[in-house]
């Protein structure tokens, strides 16, 4: 591309260029060996140029019109959409969907599920609103709505000849530009500031590099599935044995799913990602409460997933503090071993209470048993925490205690890897001979 009149070309190549390039002169000529390989088109002045720019766009197809534009549906959540579905819940009386599953004293685990997680989406739907958002092959990773939005108001200036209207859009487009492009680094940023979070740095670099894995999919290949099959089950093919089920141990317990353990795992989901195959929000599993919801609709009558087996209690009385071993999550045992540890007389009634000074029962207890804290036990009426003044005044940290790993009833797992794990930080051996005694 070149400035000059037309007088003065005297090449012999094709030129493209067919309108006026600023004011009535034409004054921008693109030359190329061969002819019709480009059609020339006037865009909108870049910057403060006085010369309009021309687009050159090839006779073949560009990929982004041979690749179709990609419509997909953001779900949005309005300011105050929380709140709402938090007050929804808290005033759902989540009892009758356990009732309407119960056929003769069983409840219908698959009918309790389906129906809670069906009630939870149509709250989210209801307090969320559904956005269609086009991205197309070209599209780079800053441009915002905003930048859309100055985008058209500049081809609406140019358009209509506007030429102060054209001026202060094109100004406003290059401070949306130079604002949509600092946000984007600024976002691209916050991925390398925790060096620790692997994943975040990972996504910073993919981002940087425009990284995008192509999707893999399955071969339709029914001859491999075959000779797979036969492969590995070349030995069960002259195997006349039935398998038989074996029943459970007779002193086998329950498995146990807390309400803690599922709000610990519900915590390390990222709120952003999107719906998993139940199609419940990311962002509805961090709402408070939402971990005893979930822990009631997904175990119903089967087995829970936590099975504790050994176990320390750290137990306050008194002033003085000691640690109770138990062999299985029970209140009564517990109570029992208490007064076996502190010789208090039987005819006792003790009170249990947590290190907030919450009265602990035999509904609560399993739950709290496994978050390793401090009970406090008393035999007045007013059973609350000692003043945490001074040394032995009150339950140990977190960092200065004895902590049990518990046995998992997993797949993983067997009985014969269930043992007891002690794990002592900032205890001397006085201290860990009391509590092994």
């Amino acid at each position: 591309m070149s400035d000059c009149h037309a007088q003065c070309v005297t090449l012999e190549s094709p030129e493209h260029v067919t309108f006026p390039t600023r004011g009535q002169n034409t004054l921008d000529l693109v030359y190329t060996p061969q002819k019709e390989a480009y059609k020339a088109k006037p865009l909108p002045h870049i910057g403060q140029s006085d010369h309009i720019s021309i687009l050159l766009l090839p006779r073949y197809r560009q990929r982004a019109k041979v690749t179709k534009p990609v419509l997909k549906e953001v779900r949005v959540w309005p300011e105050g959409a929380v709140s709402q579905l938090q007050d929804c819940f808290e005033t759902t009386d989540w009892d009758i969907f356990k009732t309407a599953a119960t056929h003769n004293n069983h409840i219908d685990i698959e009918e309790y599920t389906d129906t809670v997680t069906s009630y939870i989406t149509k709250c989210i739907n209801v307090v969320t609103e559904i956005k269609h958002i086009t991205t197309r092959a070209n599209q780079k990773p800053w441009l915002t709505g905003d930048v859309h939005r100055l985008l058209r108001a500049r081809d609406k200036a140019f358009k209509a000849g506007d030429v102060a209207g054209l001026r202060t859009a094109r100004a406003n487009l290059s401070q949306g530009i130079r604002k949509a492009k600092k946000d984007y680094t600024d976002k691209i940023t916050t991925h390398f500031k925790d060096s620790r979070d692997a994943q975040s740095l990972w996504q910073g670099i993919q981002a940087i590099t425009d990284y995008k894995p192509a999707p893999q999919s399955c071969e339709n290949n029914t001859s491999l599935l075959n000779d797979l099959n036969r492969f590995f089950a070349r030995f069960e093919a002259q195997n006349d044995t039935h398998p038989q089920k074996t029943p459970p141990p007779p002193h086998d317990q329950p498995l146990y799913l807390s309400s803690a353990s599922v709000k610990r795992t519900l915590a390390t989901i990222n709120p952003r990602k999107a719906a998993g195959p139940d199609n419940i929000h990311s962002k509805f599993l961090d709402l408070p409460g939402t971990a005893r919801t979930v822990t009631d609709a997904r175990r119903g009558p089967v087995r829970e997933l936590r099975h504790v087996v050994k176990m320390l209690l750290k137990v306050q009385h008194e002033r003085t503090k000691k640690y109770v071993k138990l062999e299985e999550v029970s209140f009564s045992d517990f109570i029992n071993a208490v007064k076996q540890k502190f010789l208090i007389p039987e005819d006792k009634v003790l009170k249990v209470a947590d290190e907030q000074g919450i009265e602990v029962d035999e509904d609560v207890f399993p739950e709290l048993a496994t978050e390793a804290m401090c009970f406090v036990i008393s035999t007045d009426d007013d059973f609350t925490l000692l003043q945490q003044d001074g040394e032995g005044s009150s339950c140990p940290s977190l960092t200065d205690t004895l902590s049990l790993s518990s046995s998992l009833s997993s797949p993983q797992s067997d009985a014969g890897s269930q043992m007891i794990q002690p794990v002592m930080d900032s205890m001397d051996s006085t201290r860990a001979k009391n509590v092994i005694l």
